[in-house]
């Protein structure tokens, strides 16, 4: 096997040329004209107190293993942290740009907290105190298992600030019951010193492989007034499909997506987001070997070539939480509006299998009552319409709810997840079972076009920060959900449902604030195994699912 892309030679001399545009329209970037009212106050020092990851002022902090940690970490760098400043000694003052600075840093999960104060004016100067507190970015995997005779292992490292210099590098070998996975990752959120953002990652196993480089210069800042980027993602791999969670389908696929997009904010605001883009955006599948248990639709080649214009609607009203999603990170929700909607015709022309519409739209909006509860919305869809009808149409919503400290520092959590489809690719199903959240069932059990899924759960933190590295909960919780197929009814006989009860982990200072779950489950319905009572074990859940490179860690 080979990479797909490579048979389009004129496509990659077009991503190439691009991607050099990318990077001198934006190391020749100039500071746009400033259209908002300007106190007559200006910057004058911007003075760091950057902290290493044990540097909290607790005796812990000068015993060992805390001191070898700090010694094996480098604590992210002076330049680097200016780099990601909106502003620079000398600037006009501007509030906004302090605190959309103070959001950029904490984006980039080097941190645990993050704080940006003005100082007290003098004589017209405003100081500026930055306090940043790292956390811990370097992963290992470490992994030896003996299972029914076979050896399980894995070994690998990710760095997500090398040195200090928002550099991610890493790679893995990792070997399961019936596949060896290799793969590697590079990211850079500042190349060279640019406003340029570069990935890089591949990975492969027995199956096939995969490829995804991406360069674009975004809008690191609502004042900004042009973002441009081009991706290419390529795979040669084995597809699969299941029924009842057993393989029932198996075929390869090649798969190539290049996009390239320009997008254009053409009157700044700092409150408001109106961007146009123009979009190119070319998806080719083909396949191959199609073999089925069951009689079964075979999938049929098929290419996008798209020029769609674009529109993002962004109002900015940010405020900043503690301990929401997660148990202790400061973290910023949005509270106006979020949408984006492209548009346009996939041509023959261009190199479409036929001339077609493509569709594709996000919102997201989130709503606090009283302070006490979030409500967090998500509304995706995309289809194509060609021979006079919705090919692949595809609509998600993820709905989750969150009301912390509602009792005795109780956290109660209600998420939605539904997915429905219209005359969805036959490459495509989606999976409801132990590893999307339905955790009393088996890996994969249910399958369908269609998907709802509702986990409610109640945690409550009883050690936090313990040894300053972990705070420990405990949690109870509720799944139900169900899969239909393309023309079938909904029906309540359909779903099934589980209850348990789990300890909750998060790391305090590790780059990954996830909560990490040990939960014991038992399904209220048959769920085709030994027992319906179900362990399991994860660092994170993705209520719903979600796809996974073969490069990721």
């Amino acid at each position: 096997m080979y990479f797909f892309f490579l048979k389009f030679p004129k496509l990659m001399k077009l991503g190439a040329t691009l991607a050099l545009l990318v990077m001198l329209t934006s190391f020749l970037e100039g500071k746009t004209p400033d259209e908002m009212a300007l106190g007559q106050w200006r910057i004058g020092k911007i003075i760091l107190n950057r902290h290493d990851v044990f540097d909290t002022g607790s005796p812990l902090d000068r015993v060992f293993p805390y001191t070898l940690a700090n010694k094996l970490h480098v604590v992210t760098k002076e330049y680097y942290i200016r780099s990601e400043l909106l502003f620079r000694e000398g600037d006009p003052y501007d509030l906004f740009c302090i605190q959309e600075s103070e959001r950029i840093l904490r984006g980039s999960r080097f941190f645990r907290y993050v704080t940006i104060t003005p100082q007290e004016p003098l004589n017209g100067i405003v100081d500026v105190h930055i306090e940043t507190h790292d956390v811990w970015t370097l992963g290992i995997l470490l992994r030896y298992e003996r299972v029914g005779g076979k050896n399980l292992y894995g070994l690998g490292i990710l760095e997500r600030n090398l040195l200090g210099t928002g550099i991610q590098l890493g790679g893995f070998v990792r070997k399961d019951i019936d596949r060896t996975k290799r793969g590697m990752t590079f990211k850079h959120r500042r190349f060279l010193g640019s406003p340029v953002k570069i990935f890089g990652g591949y990975g492969k196993d027995e199956k096939g492989r995969e490829i995804d480089i991406r360069l674009e210069k975004p809008f690191w800042s609502v004042q900004d007034w042009h973002q441009e980027g081009t991706s290419v993602f390529a795979s040669d791999d084995e597809g699969r499909l299941f029924e009842g969670g057993e393989e029932v389908a198996t075929f390869q696929e090649e798969h190539l997506v290049v996009r390239t997009e320009v997008w254009f904010n053409f009157h700044p605001h700092e409150r408001k987001v109106r961007r146009w883009g123009l979009v190119h955006h070319y998806d080719k599948n083909e396949y191959d070997n199609f073999q089925s248990e069951l009689p079964l639709l075979p999938p049929l080649d098929h290419t996008e070539s798209v020029v769609a214009l674009g529109y993002q609607f962004r109002n900015d009203r940010f405020i900043k939480e503690r301990g929401v999603i997660t148990f202790d990170r400061d973290e910023d929700f949005n509270l106006g509006w979020d949408w984006t909607l492209e548009f346009g015709p996939s041509l023959e022309a261009f190199g479409a299998t036929t001339d077609g519409l493509y569709t594709r739209g996000v919102l997201r909006k989130t709503w606090v009552s009283k302070d006490i509860a979030f409500v967090m919305l998500q509304m995706e869809m995309r289809s194509r319409y060609q021979n006079d009808h919705v090919e692949d149409g595809i609509f998600k919503v993820v709905q989750h709810n969150v009301l912390p400290n509602w009792w005795l520092g109780q956290t109660f959590t209600a998420t939605l997840n539904y997915k429905t489809s219209r005359n969805l690719d036959p490459s495509k199903q989606f999976l409801l079972g132990g590893e999307t959240g339905l955790r009393g069932y088996s890996v994969r059990q249910f399958s369908g076009s269609k998907s709802l899924l509702m986990t409610l759960e109640n945690r409550k933190a009883v050690l936090y920060d313990w040894l300053q590295m972990v705070t420990v909960g405990w949690g109870v919780f509720f799944d139900t959900g169900a899969t239909w197929k393309e023309h079938q009814e909904p029906s309540f006989d359909e779903f099934r449902s589980d209850v348990g009860f789990g300890i909750r982990f998060a790391p305090t200072r590790s780059v990954r604030a996830n909560i990490i779950r040990a939960d014991l489950a038992y399904a209220l319905n048959e769920n085709e195994r030994d027992s319906r009572w179900v362990f399991n074990l994860t660092g994170e859940f993705v209520f719903g699912g979600r796809s996974e490179r073969k490069f990721d860690l």
